[in-house]
């Protein structure tokens, strides 16, 4: 589901979420990401087992930066009116990760174990929750990025690859 559309107050999604947590009796939750309120959820029915985040981004760092550098006016510039009546355009998706933001603090806050990919996200997490015990995976890169030699004069300078870009 989009960003902010599953509630994790709602009675039916706690029910569920009970069932599964009453069928597996988890020792330990894992929750991977804080972008979806699923695990907010899961913590608010099972406050009595213990979680922990694994997190690969900062949904607090998205919306804070998520439109650095486009102002308000050059947004509705480039506007459409089916976007505005969606709620698509940029100012309605930084309201989304705003909302995403301060439910990632309350999930962290919960779980007070943090499994990150880089210092950087560990040290967001701890300014967000400074009681959080935070633990460090490093994925494994493929082989296959060491094996060429990259060089800055044969790149395409200004260009961005991301492999799931939802945001600016």
């Amino acid at each position: 589901e989009p960003i902010g559309v599953y509630d994790p107050d709602s009675l039916q999604n706690q029910k569920y979420w009970r069932e599964v947590i009453d069928d597996f009796n988890p020792d330990i939750i894992q929750i991977w990401g804080t972008e979806y309120a699923l695990g907010l959820c899961v913590q608010k029915i099972a406050r009595d087992i213990p979680s922990v985040i694994y997190m690969q981004g900062q949904m607090a760092m998205i919306a804070k930066h998520y439109s650095d550098g486009i102002s308000f006016l050059q947004q509705l510039k480039y506007l459409s009116v089916y976007e505005w009546l969606r709620r698509k355009c940029m100012w309605h998706r930084q309201k989304e990760y705003d909302q995403a933001a301060a439910r990632e603090k309350e999930i962290l806050q919960n779980a007070r174990n943090v499994i990150v990919e880089s210092r950087w996200c560990g040290d967001i997490c701890k300014s967000l929750a400074p009681d959080t015990r935070v633990f460090q995976s490093l994925l494994p890169i493929n082989p296959i990025f060491s094996r060429k030699k990259w060089q800055l004069e044969k790149c395409n300078k200004h260009t961005i690859f991301t492999v799931s870009g939802g945001y600016p």
